[in-house]
């Protein structure tokens, strides 16, 4: 059965999606470790739940410093996506864009995240990537869309902020 909670009572969180690279530019995702009580080994963008009296765009940096060594320079923000509510977790969270023209010197930080994952933008943008599988969530069969990325599949929230990104990218 799928949760009916209200958007507007959820906890706040915000995301950063960073883009690198001026050549062949990749997005950086995260693989969450295996052993957490939520979202165990799902990839993902770093991020969290936004603490009081933040900014949710400071969030966004201070969850990746933490998550993937983010350095303090270099880094630009260039935009953000649309919010997105997730039912499971209760969070609205904040999708924020990030650019480097250099590829970033970044590690796992801290219990959280198990890999740091380059995804080329060319593969991102290849039809091919994206897929719907059938998997068996909430008591029966669900489709399941997602981008196949050979070891990693990327699906749910980080799938749904990734395809918009895509979308501003190459427009139909």
């Amino acid at each position: 059965m799928l949760d009916a909670r209200d958007p507007r009572e959820a906890r706040q969180a915000a995301v950063l999606v960073v883009l690198e690279g001026e050549v062949s530019p990749s997005i950086v995702l995260t693989e969450r470790r295996k052993d957490l009580p939520s979202h165990p080994g799902q990839i993902s963008f770093p991020g969290g739940r936004q603490e009081s009296n933040e900014l949710l765009i400071d969030t966004a940096l201070r969850e990746a410093s933490e998550e993937i060594n983010l350095p303090g320079t270099g880094v630009e923000i260039i935009g953000e996506l649309t919010p997105l509510f997730v039912p499971p977790s209760n969070y609205m969270v904040h999708p924020f864009v990030a650019y480097s023209r250099e590829v970033l010197d970044l590690r796992p930080a801290d219990g959280e995240v198990s890999e740091i994952i380059r995804a080329s933008l060319d593969r991102l943008l290849d039809p091919s990537t994206r897929r719907i599988e059938h998997w068996k969530r909430y008591g029966g069969k669900v489709e399941i869309p997602l981008f196949d990325l050979g070891d990693y599949k990327v699906w749910g929230a980080t799938a749904m902020m990734l395809s918009e990104l895509i979308d501003l990218i190459q427009p139909d």
